[in-house]
């Protein structure tokens, strides 16, 4: 005899796999679409990572032909994308965005394969929940423009090893080739940045806390994970010594000591967390997933716990990095999807549905998810293109250089010469791709008298300083860029207050120096333009 008590959620949702395999396919379309609305919408992080790849296909040394303050394996990571686009002749963008889709879409199948475990104790509706969030984190990702940061290659790389882990502490096992493989993709991964690996370590620890599987840790996948951190530390064994010796000898000691200068307030950082209903929903979420994950016969306690603490670490993390950078909670936004899905997957005794009602549910549901994917494309933008500095920058590139020409932007931050630079297809003007020691060189500097910083002449300023300037000057003479942009106001990424960049290069010398060979020419409010002169 049938029971009609049965989960609400059977009752308004399907209960076969197929269905959800459908919309989860329909779901990945809708992203190729988006991808095709706007072509060379992309991050400027990720646009930056796919300018270096190009250079170190092109014989680069990082750190000495191509300078950044990141380890370099996220430049390694986008090797793969930016060789493929260069064999097709296609856009590095378009082929970024769709290896990006295609880690979304093995992850999914990874996911649901091991969902289907007798083990994981979820019944298909359960399962189908979990996938649909899993994919439809993507659009919240890609509607902020973070598609491809580390952070979200973090979680396409992590979250399917997570759910095997989940699988081990609950007592099931499966094959030990993929075991493996999941393993390698956790320990790419969490090398992507130091404070990953302290995230797996911590969730890691929460579930052998909750369930005392001490003999789960000596499995393929941990082996394998480990292996992939350790080779990732050895191959600087075997990188060329100049490399090693720039990063480890200059660059490593300037960014601990100084990389600070890009730190924001204690507020500032809960602002920046905080800033939507959204976050206080997520925060929600979170708290009911410990909550209900707490006690000790709970039916999705591992889930639930496992998840939590994802996204307690990444708010520990970012108090810890003190940036406050939007894109530093996608593992939260992420983490928060997945509980809100295992919460709905909770008992309900509830009287049963009459078929009308379980007929309207499953209208609802459907609609739902199809005005969901209409707001996502009727209010994806490119950002940063409607920002009117910008576009003028890019109208300024595009009008006075072709493509192939070098351009140096002398900027502290990344944004805006990328994604401009990949988007034109013009190269790097200087190995300084952005000028952040400049920040560095600054850090602590208060105003002076005159009421701005007290910028330093170029042979009485500190020999890093000195370094910088004769490198910058070097690059401009050697490789003759045709157009030179220098940020012109205050206030830019982690300058002291009152401090503007070409006021700076004036007062120390260096731009009668380097810029002999250009005339300025008329530019964007907030940049000097100099274009170089036959």
């Amino acid at each position: 005899m049938n029971n009609p008590r049965v989960l609400t959620i059977e009752r308004i949702l399907p209960r076969a796999d197929r269905p959800w395999l459908g919309i989860a396919a329909l779901l990945v379309a809708a992203a190729l679409l988006g991808l095709w609305q706007l072509p060379e919408r992309i991050n400027h992080d990720c646009a930056f990572g796919l300018q270096q790849a190009q250079m170190l296909l092109d014989g680069g040394i990082p750190y000495c032909d191509f300078i950044d303050a990141n380890p370099p394996l996220i430049v390694y990571l986008n090797v793969p994308p930016a060789a493929l686009a260069r064999y097709l002749g296609g856009s590095p963008i378009a082929v970024f965005h769709l290896s990006v889709l295609l880690l979304l879409t093995i992850s999914s199948m990874e996911i649901h394969g091991l969902l289907r475990q007798p083990r994981m104790g979820l019944r298909a509706a359960e399962r189908g929940l979990v996938l649909l969030a899993w994919i439809s984190s993507y659009f919240l990702v890609d509607w902020y423009n973070f598609a491809g940061q580390r952070e979200h290659l973090f979680m396409l790389l992590y979250v399917p090893y997570l759910f095997l882990r989940i699988l081990r502490h609950r007592g099931g096992s499966t094959n030990a080739w993929l075991a493996a493989v999941l393993g390698v993709q956790a320990g790419v991964g969490v090398s992507l940045k130091p404070h990953f690996l302290l995230t797996a370590l911590a969730v890691e620890i929460v579930l052998l806390a909750a369930t005392r599987r001490r003999r789960t840790l000596m499995r393929s996948e941990n082996i394998a994970l480990a292996s992939v951190v350790a080779a990732y530390v050895l191959h600087w064994l075997f990188v060329p010594a100049a490399m090693r010796e720039a990063f480890f000898g200059r660059w490593l000691p300037m960014v601990c000591r100084s990389y600070n200068v890009y730190d924001m307030t204690t507020w500032q950082v809960v602002r920046a967390f905080l800033d939507s209903p959204i976050s206080l929903l997520e925060m929600m979420v979170i708290l009911m997933a410990v909550a209900r994950g707490a006690p000790r016969h709970a039916r999705l306690r591992h889930y639930l716990l496992a998840f939590a603490a994802l996204a307690g670490m990444t708010l520990v993390m970012a108090f810890v990095q003190h940036k406050g950078w939007r894109y530093h909670r996608l593992p939260l936004d992420i983490a928060g999807l997945l509980c809100l899905a295992l919460l709905a997957s909770t008992r309900d005794r509830s009287s049963a549905f009459n078929l009308q009602r379980f007929r309207a549910g499953k209208a609802f549901a459907v609609g739902s998810l199809g005005l969901l994917v209409a707001v996502w494309f009727a209010v994806r933008t490119d950002r940063a293109a409607a920002v009117p500095s910008f576009a003028a920058l890019r109208q300024v590139v595009e009008s006075r250089t072709r493509p192939g020409d070098r351009v140096l932007v002398v900027a502290t931050s990344v944004y805006p010469a990328y994604p401009i630079l990949l988007q034109t297809g013009r190269r790097i003007g200087s190995r300084y791709a952005w000028s952040f020691p400049i920040a560095f060189c600054y850090a602590g500097c208060r105003a002076d008298g005159l009421d701005r910083p007290a910028y330093h002449r170029r042979q009485e300023a500190p020999a890093e300083e000195q370094q910088f300037l004769r490198e910058l000057e070097d690059d401009v003479h050697r490789l003759r860029p045709q157009l030179v942009i220098v940020h012109d106001g205050a206030g830019w990424a982690g300058l002291p207050a009152g401090f503007n960049t070409f006021d700076y290069l004036v007062y120390s010398g260096w731009t009668k120096d380097a810029l002999a060979g250009y005339r300025e020419s008329p530019g964007p409010r907030g940049w000097k333009v100099f274009a170089r002169t036959k």
